[in-house]
């Protein structure tokens, strides 16, 4: 995803909804 755009990542057991950083950690 592009840094500054509202993303919403599925993964398992969590639902995020925020601005996506330019680097996520897992």
């Amino acid at each position: 995803p592009v840094p500054g755009t509202t993303t919403v990542t599925i993964l398992p057991g969590a639902v995020e909804t925020q601005p996506t950083p330019p680097a996520k950690p897992r």
